[in-house]
């Protein structure tokens, strides 16, 4: 399984669940959840990518986050990590988060923020 993290794809998972109870309320965070399907023609389709993504770039910039990625570029890392893993059907799980030794709610003071991961689940 491949996952993309920082800018692009690597081999295995992410360093971190995406489902981690820390990642989600320790801090804020924005995420999305995606259905990707592969059609008959071989391309891959995700559900409503353009508006999850969206979502995703404003909810973080609610929370006062900086995406360091154009919204094309974060759709396109989701089309590519799924055909980089087989163009199965998957669920996508972009998250963007505070990451550092922040405890607790935190804005933008400093640390280090941005979309981290993109996660793929296989779908039965």
């Amino acid at each position: 399984m491949k996952t993309w993290s920082q800018g692009r794809i690597i081999e295995g998972k992410a360093p971190m669940d995406s489902f981690a109870f820390p990642l989600h309320y320790s801090g804020p965070s924005a995420w999305e959840g995606m259905r990707a399907y592969i059609q008959e023609d071989g391309n891959v389709r995700i559900w409503r990518l353009r508006e999850h993504i969206k979502r995703l770039i404003d909810s973080a910039k609610i929370l006062n986050m900086t995406i360091p990625y154009k919204q094309a570029e974060i759709e396109q890392a989701c089309i590519d990590l799924v055909q980089a893993n087989g163009n199965r059907d998957m669920y996508l799980r972009p998250i963007a988060f505070v990451e550092g030794d922040a405890e607790g709610i935190h804005t933008n003071e400093g640390k280090v923020i941005g979309l981290r991961y993109i996660s793929l689940f296989p779908l039965a």
